[in-house]
């Protein structure tokens, strides 16, 4: 896209929404920007906390944008609220910390967000109801 590395995928919200994150966002918007562009062409920035880089974008089972963010307080799973403001989520306690690579967030069909951890091997990882 563009001709840039985009390491998050962007992806599109149930309204139409265009959301990017990763290498393009932030040539848009600097580091730790989640870029958005509506269906009538208007695009905004939000800012995720500490600008952290957004590593992997998607729809939550809630219709809600949720990201993988690593930051200078470590990894962190992010969502944003209806009015655009980000809020990080704990990591469950059963995942790799701090180094682990996590990447490809995506929305499973069982209500859950699930998402690798490559530290070595590439491990699949679950967050959400049990």
């Amino acid at each position: 896209m563009f001709g840039l590395d985009v390491p998050a995928k962007p992806v599109v919200d149930t309204q139409g929404n265009l959301w990017l994150g990763g290498t393009l966002a932030k040539r848009y918007g600097g580091p730790g920007a989640i870029v958005t562009v509506s269906t009538q062409g208007t695009t905004r920035i939000i800012r995720s906390p500490d600008d952290a880089s957004i590593r992997s974008l998607t729809v939550g089972p809630d219709g809600a944008i949720w990201f993988l963010a690593d930051g200078p307080n470590g990894e962190s799973l992010g969502r944003l609220s209806a009015d655009g403001s980000p809020k990080l989520e704990p990591v469950p306690s059963r995942t790799p910390q701090i180094g682990s690579n996590l990447v490809d967030l995506v929305s499973g069909p069982d209500g859950a967000l699930w998402f690798l951890a490559r530290n070595g091997s590439a491990t699949l990882y679950r967050f959400g109801p049990d």
